[in-house]
C-alpha cells in the first residue's frame, strides 16, 4: 500500500465522523480536529456535542479541578499566570485572565494592567489591550484565534458599569455611551452575548438593548421591561443552536425555578419557551452561557445544567454543586459527583474546546 492511499487524512468522512461520535471525552474530538484539516472539519460538526468542563479553583491554591460532566470524571491541573479573583469565562469557553498577581483595583496608581484570553484545551494565548478595571463579564464575536475577532467586556467603573470593546490586536480599548436611563447603573449589564452580528445584553431593568461599535452608543433595542418578579434572580442571555435569541432567568432562592425565554425580532417581544428541544444549556456563576446537543444519560435534551448555591457550615461557608434541570418535568437533580468536588468558592467557570470556525 502507497503511502498516499494509507494516510490518515484520506480516512473516508463518515468512518471518522462515526468515531468521534463515540469519544466521550471533548478533550479528545479536539485532538482529533488538530491532526489534519479534514479531521477539522469532521470535527467541526462534532462541535455542538462536545460537552464542556468545569473549572474550580480554589483562592490561594497553584492547583485547580477540572470536571468533565460528560464522563464525570475530574483532573488536577496547573495554570501558569492564574488568578481566580479576576478573571472569567466567555462565550466560546475562553478564560480572560490578568497577567500579574496582586493587582488592586482600589489603589490610585491609576496604572493599566496586562491581559489575556487563555484556551485550556490549546493552551493559545491572545493578548488585550491592558485596563485599569476588574472585568466581570466579556462576550467575543467568534474564536479568539481570528484576527477579526471583537472582544467586549463589562467592568465596573466608580459605581457604574461600562462596556468597551477592541479588535483582537487592537492597543486601547474603546467605551461605549449608554443612550438611555436605568434605574440601577452600577448593576446594568446582567448578561452579555454577540449574536448575528452584534453585540446584545439586559440591563438591570431586564430590557434588551444592543452595542453600536460604529456610533460608539448603548442603545435600547426593546423598551418593553419584565415584571418585577424577575428583578432580583440570574440572568443568562444565549443563542440557540437553531439560532434563536434566548433570556434565561434563575431564582437564585429557589434552585428550581428557571424561565426561558426567546425574543421574536419582528415584533420585538418575548415569548415563554417550555423547553429546549434537543438542546442543553450551560450556564456559569460569571454569566457566560453555552448551548450545546443533549445526547447523554446525565446532559439530556432539554435540559439546563447550572450550579446551585447551598450552605453546608454553621460559618453560613456555601458550596455550589452542579444541577441538571429537566425544562420537560420541570425537576431538578444534582450530579452527584461533583459534590465531591467541593465548590466552595465563587471561582468556578465553563471551558470548552474552541476548533476556530
Amino acid at each position: 500500500m502507497s503511502t498516499a492511499s494509507s494516510s490518515w487524512s484520506t480516512l473516508i468522512e463518515e468512518l471518522l465522523e462515526s468515531i468521534f461520535n463515540c469519544l466521550e471525552d471533548s478533550r479528545d474530538v479536539f485532538r482529533c480536529g488538530l491532526v489534519c484539516v479534514s479531521w477539522r472539519a469532521v470535527a467541526l460538526k462534532s462541535y455542538s456535542k462536545l460537552i464542556p468542563c468545569v473549572l474550580s479553583s480554589q483562592r490561594d491554591e497553584k492547583t485547580h479541578t477540572l470536571f468533565n460532566i460528560q464522563t464525570m470524571e475530574t483532573q488536577k491541573i496547573q495554570i501558569p499566570d492564574y488568578f481566580p479573583d479576576i478573571h472569567c469565562s466567555t462565550n466560546y469557553g475562553w478564560l480572560i485572565q490578568f497577567t500579574e498577581a496582586g493587582v488592586d483595583f482600589n489603589s490610585d496608581d491609576d496604572l493599566p494592567h496586562k491581559i489575556h484570553m487563555l484556551n485550556l484545551f490549546s493552551k493559545a494565548k491572545v493578548i488585550l489591550p491592558p485596563t485599569r478595571n476588574q472585568i466581570d463579564k466579556a462576550a467575543t464575536s467568534t474564536c479568539p484565534l481570528n484576527p477579526e475577532c471583537l472582544v467586549l467586556v463589562a467592568y465596573l467603573c466608580k459605581y457604574d458599569y461600562k462596556l468597551a470593546f477592541c479588535k483582537v490586536g487592537d492597543e486601547n480599548w474603546t467605551t461605549l455611551d449608554r443612550s438611555y436611563f436605568v434605574t440601577e447603573p452600577q448593576d446594568c449589564f446582567l448578561s452579555v452575548t454577540w449574536y448575528k452580528g452584534k453585540f446584545y445584553g439586559v440591563d438591570a431593568d431586564k430590557r434588551l438593548f444592543v452595542c453600536n461599535l460604529s456610533s460608539k452608543m448603548i442603545e435600547l433595542f426593546c423598551e418593553e421591561p419584565f415584571v418585577i418578579g424577575f428583578r432580583f434572580c440570574e440572568t443568562y442571555l444565549v443563542e440557540s443552536l437553531f439560532g434563536e435569541l434566548l433570556l434565561v432567568f434563575y431564582y437564585q432562592r429557589r434552585q428550581d425555578i428557571f424561565k426561558m425565554y426567546e425574543f421574536d425580532f419582528i415584533a420585538k417581544k418575548w415569548y415563554e419557551v417550555k423547553n429546549l428541544r434537543n438542546q442543553a444549556l450551560f450556564l456559569s456563576r460569571d454569566g457566560s452561557a453555552l448551548s450545546y446537543i443533549g445526547n447523554s444519560k446525565m446532559v439530556k435534551r432539554s435540559c439546563i445544567i447550572h450550579f446551585a448555591s447551598r450552605s453546608y457550615s454553621f460559618q453560613c461557608k456555601y458550596r455550589h454543586d452542579l444541577v441538571v434541570y429537566d425544562m420537560e418535568t420541570e425537576s431538578f437533580e444534582f450530579i452527584p459527583e461533583s459534590t465531591t468536588i467541593g465548590f466552595t468558592e465563587f471561582y468556578t467557570h465553563l471551558i470548552a474546546p474552541d476548533l476556530c470556525h
